[in-house]
């Protein structure tokens, strides 16, 4: 059990510090990834680890009454979990659009090309300068594209600044592994939330149960303890005795409707086949 709790706090401070890098480089190299987007990533592996915490201790808690407040606890590890699950099937289902895109284009190169033409209109050339310093290049698709410091519109580009590289594909580059990054956050909460759930099950399941919880649909009773318990108990004949009326001793085995005293079990007969006393088997 220790070593599953660390390895489950190594994930997630993995993933909490690679959402953390993730908004963190976005926001240096101005890519078009949503700040709103990226802050719900960091948010998810916190609210994973409250989870877990969460189901931890309704497995470990003794049972409920069955008051209504009771009834309202037993429901909101539910319900939490339910988020979770949406929460992170939203963010992969983002992630994975934007990394890999509609089929016959490229999104992430047509959102960062409307990036840098929004910067070059409103005249930011603060933006553009960042990412050029970033990668070291000049202009978006060349050398003379849209690069800083301008060009005048009469003026012909110098064979210097048309032989740099340019910042599209670097740029791309960078995009492209940080929306890898922040899905692979996604995709990873969202295992290791199923295996929680799952190893839960496991625990709360003996060998037999387990078998026919997955195989068959049901399980067997159980006690207050925990324990399993069939629906009848069997007794042997004589262990237990009664004196009747006319002081002649007879089993307890006997209080089952039709279950004569040699026999060691219970009988189960149906209705119909009982006399008018409910008690004996009719004999054909």
């Amino acid at each position: 059990m220790a070593r599953l709790i660390i390895l489950c706090l190594l994930v997630l401070l993995g993933s909490l510090g690679a959402a953390i890098y993730v908004q963190v480089d976005s926001g240096r190299l101005r890519l078009p990834i949503s700040g709103a987007a990226t802050g719900l990533l960091i948010a998810l592996p916190l609210c994973a680890a409250a989870n877990a915490v969460v189901l931890w201790m309704r497995a470990t808690a003794p049972p409920a009454s069955p008051k209504r407040h009771h009834k309202m606890r037993a429901t909101l590890p539910a319900a939490l979990q339910a988020a979770q699950g949406l929460l992170t099937t939203a963010l992969a289902t983002l992630f994975l659009a934007a990394l890999v895109g509609w089929p016959g284009g490229d999104t992430v190169h047509c959102a960062l090309d409307a990036t840098w033409q929004r910067s070059w209109s409103a005249r930011d050339d603060q933006t553009i300068r960042a990412v050029q310093d970033a990668f070291n290049c000049r202009g978006f698709k060349t050398g003379c594209d849209r690069g800083w410091p301008r060009i005048g519109e009469h003026e012909t580009c110098p064979k210097p600044i048309k032989d740099m590289t340019p910042c599209a594909p670097l740029w791309r580059g960078a995009a492209r592994h940080d929306l890898a990054m922040a899905l692979a956050v996604a995709v990873t909460i969202g295992i290791l939330q199923a295996a929680l759930l799952i190893y839960r099950s496991i625990l709360t399941l003996d060998g037999g149960e387990l078998f026919d919880w997955v195989f068959r649909g049901r399980s067997h009773g159980k006690d207050a303890d925990g324990s399993r318990r069939p629906l009848l108990e069997d007794t042997e004949v004589g262990a237990e005795s009664t004196v009747n009326g006319d002081g002649r001793s007879e089993s307890r085995r006997a209080e089952y409707a039709g279950a004569p005293v040699g026999e060691s079990g219970p009988r189960i007969q149906p209705s119909s086949q009982l006399d008018g006393g409910g008690r004996v088997w009719v004999e054909d």
